[in-house]
């Protein structure tokens, strides 16, 4: 396969938290501090250290296991292969600026749109009710879009994209009331990541948003900072996040990719023959995650955890968030939703 290889938040009184997420992002080289399996060390020549946030039991985690034992058995251990599930290396932002620079040789980022800090095109990945169906999400990823995303948002700034996996589609969840229609959001204090997209969108729906890193959700939940959050069902199943949130409002306001990548220069510097196992055994890696990203399956894992799930209005809000396509359509052009659409067909 190929080498998929400023905008102000006005108006949010947001200076308390946006304080704790930049001392939360605060850039450091990773410390691989834990025991990992990987080949016997007298015959590793490359190694290769894979960062992420989602959970052990999370699909990313099960595929890139299933790649470190592919790539070290066909490399006959001569690239060693380390994954370090749960934020352990950090937060997203964190290690999406140690692979670009090369200090972590690789990472599965949650959602394309982090690459918003170096260009803000890259939030089409989160334009509000953009991907309609999970086949089209996952055609488009896969195709002309995607291609287009990682040659002119990732790849300038230090990375190839190995293969597009799936967080899903993204829900609003709440602790004291479900969410059927926009109105119903007004007074919940939500919590979102550092991405502009997503404050437009809550801005939108006239909801009050505090932005946290993921890794700070869980505490301000159960503490009351914020009484709702919105994440895919796997997120939220793997995190236990059901166990501060009784409301799962299934608004699939959001499709978000993951992005498997690696440093350009550590990459380069491999063998070809290594090369070509990486590439590979990623995309083989992402087949088993989509395999695995089965939304059902976790949306009933949330109902047995006690969680109440509701249907939306979503005409409602797609209604709501047409002003933010007509401005993003402004700032970056209409090829961007022109090309994503056309390629989820």
């Amino acid at each position: 396969m190929k080498n998929f290889l400023k905008t102000s938040f006005k108006g949010l009184a947001l200076a308390t938290a946006i304080g704790a997420c930049t001392s939360a992002f605060a850039l450091q080289a990773p410390t691989f501090n834990k025991t990992a399996s990987a080949a016997p060390a007298n015959k590793a020549e490359f190694t290769m250290n894979i960062g992420h946030v989602a959970g052990s039991e999370h699909p990313v985690n099960i595929a890139l296991k299933q790649f470190k034992e592919n790539v070290e058995k066909r490399s006959d251990g001569k690239l060693a292969v380390n994954v370090y599930d749960s934020g352990s290396l950090g937060g997203e932002l964190e290690m999406m600026e140690q692979m670009n620079l090369g200090t972590l040789e690789s990472s599965v980022i949650m959602s394309g749109s982090f690459w918003e800090r170096y260009d803000t095109a890259a939030n089409v990945s989160l334009l509000p009710f953009l991907f309609e169906t999970l086949e089209g999400a996952r055609k488009a990823w896969n195709g002309e879009f995607g291609q287009k995303f990682a040659k002119e948002i990732i790849e300038p700034n230090g990375a190839y994209v190995l293969s597009y996996w799936e967080s899903g589609y993204r829900h609003l969840s709440t602790k004291d009331k479900p969410i059927v229609k926009p109105e119903d959001m007004q007074g919940i204090k939500f919590r979102t990541s550092e991405n502009d997209m997503k404050v437009q969108m809550f801005k939108a729906f006239d909801a009050n948003v505090v932005m946290l890193p993921f890794s700070e959700l869980f505490t301000a939940l159960q503490q009351g900072t914020v009484s709702g959050q919105e994440n895919p069902a796997a997120n939220i199943l793997a995190s236990s996040l059901y166990e501060v949130q009784k409301y799962l409002s299934l608004t699939g306001h959001m499709y978000d990719n993951c992005v498997f990548g690696v440093n350009k220069n550590w990459f380069d510097k491999l063998p070809q023959d290594l090369q070509a196992i990486v590439k590979e055994e990623a995309d083989k890696a992402r087949t088993l995650d989509l395999q695995l990203s089965d939304e059902s399956k976790f949306i009933n894992g949330l109902k047995d955890k006690g969680m109440i799930v509701n249907e939306v209005d979503k005409e409602a809000f797609r209604a709501k968030v047409k002003p933010i396509w007509d401005k993003f359509a402004k700032d970056h052009g209409s090829e961007w939703i022109d090309l994503a659409l056309k390629s989820q067909k």
